[in-house]
């Protein structure tokens, strides 16, 4: 809500202000209205987020706690709660009194727990998947060719240093790890077809472009001599080794990707020595936002399909800034992006010299943007893959006749 510019956001979230202070206010029955501080270009895409989404309140005020159970809950979609069961599936059935219920087609959705997709899949018992493990998108492709659907994601991953830290406070250092880190190597061993990444921005979201650090057109040998003598000039060598440690969250990819990454390292420069230390999902969000760590092989996730959606979480104050950086003028630049009157061409070299000026301090290292890879069955109609939120929209799709 404080990147929407909703009137009194920041306030609330700060503890300064009362949640009644909102700039939300419903008009009447049917009108809700959302009072900005600043002109978002963007807010209409915000909307998806689920918290716009309408709620009952007369349920939630009978059924407290369990208004979101089936037979409680009250929906304004496509599709009613019909079952919930933890760890097995939820069943929704199409809801009759949805506006456009005509042109809905399929009757009933059952969303499975996740696990084992691809042996359902293959026997029959899904029609649409969530992914593919890694291991096995090359047996999918031969076992079912053309239903093996890709798509690239608002979503990047990165190694996320600490500035803070004693290890990564030098930008020599970081930038060291950015000419050593061979990005080819790291999208082939996750085998989606992810693409490689020079910037934080994916390059299919709209509104930005793209912004490529200077050292790009560099041979790799240029890189690993150039690296090896910012190392030097940071005082580390064979004597004294650079040592840091490196926490990735429990997954088999990001283990791949993380080994072969610190393999990289250690061949090109052998006395960068980086330490792998594999974390539960909680303790690894625990001591990312604690500050408890060097580097992080960490991930984001646009909301919604604008630049200042993965930008944003390198400003000062934001709540997602892991790294610990500090630019008052990276700030001001993104703050400018919501200036009244400046056209779109001209908000988005705003976000291309955003991009630009993190490549400059180091603040990262880019390592790829994420490509979804799902199954979908052919007798499934109106699926489509051009949505890199990856909303789902069963209301949309069909089954095609049986011939």
């Amino acid at each position: 809500m404080e990147d929407a510019k909703i009137q009194g956001a920041a306030e609330i979230l700060q503890g300064k202000a009362k949640p009644d202070t909102l700039g939300v206010k419903a008009l009447d029955e049917k009108t809700l209205q959302f009072t900005l501080t600043a002109p978002v270009p963007y807010f209409p895409d915000m909307l998806i987020q689920q918290f716009t989404y309408p709620v009952h309140r007369a349920t939630v005020e009978k059924f407290g706690e369990k208004w979101t159970q089936p037979g409680n809950y009250v929906s304004s979609g496509a599709y009613i709660l019909k079952e919930w069961h933890v760890n097995s599936h939820i069943t929704m059935d199409k809801n009759p009194a949805y506006y456009d219920s005509k042109k809905v087609s399929i009757p009933r959705a059952v969303f499975l727990a996740s696990g084992k997709e691809y042996d359902r899949y293959r026997a029959d018992e899904v029609d649409v998947t969530y992914g593919i493990p890694s291991d096995q998108i090359k047996i999918a492709e031969k076992e079912f060719p053309g239903q093996v659907r890709r798509a690239t994601l608002l979503c990047s991953w990165f190694l996320e240093p600490n500035l803070e830290s004693a290890e990564f406070k030098n930008p020599k250092v970081r930038r060291a790890l950015n000419l050593l880190t061979d990005r080819a190597i790291i999208t082939k061993v996750a085998a989606r077809g992810d693409k490689e990444a020079f910037q934080l921005t994916p390059p299919n979201m709209q509104g930005g472009g793209e912004s490529a650090p200077a050292w790009k057109p560099l041979k790799r040998e240029a890189r690993i001599a150039e690296a090896e003598k910012l190392l030097r000039e940071a005082g580390y060598s064979e004597e004294k080794p650079f040592e840091f440690q490196i926490v990735y969250t429990t997954s088999e990819a990001a283990k791949k990707q993380i080994t072969a990454l610190q393999s990289i390292w250690k061949a090109t420069v052998p006395f960068v020595r980086p330490t792998l230390m594999n974390e539960e999902w909680k303790t690894f969000l625990d001591k990312r936002m604690q500050g408890n760590f060097s580097m992080a092989f960490a991930g984001w996730c646009s909301d919604y399909n604008d630049p200042a959606g993965m930008l944003n979480i390198f400003k000062s104050n934001n709540p997602n800034n892991a790294f610990h950086y500090k630019n008052p003028e990276f700030d001001k630049l993104m703050n400018s992006t919501l200036e009244a009157g400046i056209s779109a061409e001209e908000r988005a070299r705003r976000y291309v010299s955003a991009e630009a000026m993190l490549q400059r301090d180091d603040a990262f290292i880019p390592l790829y943007h994420q490509v979804s890879i799902n199954l979908v069955k052919p007798d499934i109609q109106g699926y489509s893959d051009r949505d890199p939120l990856k909303n789902y929209t069963v209301k949309n799709w069909s089954f095609a006749p049986k011939k």
